[in-house]
């Protein structure tokens, strides 16, 4: 007997936004990205100049990731998709799709494309 079909539901997460005051960064576990340090400067001036108004604020987040090498794939992910994105979407808000692109790459929300309009 063949097997129901599952609807894929879609989740939402609401955030108190006074509860993120209390999130504290991670602490620094790389002293330099070495051989990823080229790689990280094109992903800001991709997507990271976006998010960060310096490239040092930029590199923190990865000086402070576990696994930099793959934080930056991750984001090579992201750039590569923002890019096609942008390129369909010329007016949508360049922080709306890195945000739904960053949070689609943990495979758990859905990708909404919102015109800046």
């Amino acid at each position: 007997m063949p097997r129901k079909r599952r609807s894929k539901k879609q989740v939402c997460v609401l955030v108190n936004v006074d509860s993120l005051k209390n999130i504290l960064p991670a602490p620094l576990r790389h002293t330099s990205l070495g051989k990823l340090e080229g790689r990280a400067r094109k992903l800001y001036e991709r997507v990271g100049k976006f998010l960060c108004p310096t490239y040092e604020q930029w590199e923190l987040g990865f000086l402070r990731d576990t696994h930099p090498e793959r934080e930056i794939r991750i984001w090579e992910w992201i750039a590569d998709h923002f890019e096609k994105l942008r390129q369909e979407n010329p007016s949508a808000d360049p922080n709306h799709l890195i945000g739904s692109l960053a949070a689609a790459s943990t495979w758990y929300w859905p990708i909404v494309v919102a015109s800046a309009e």
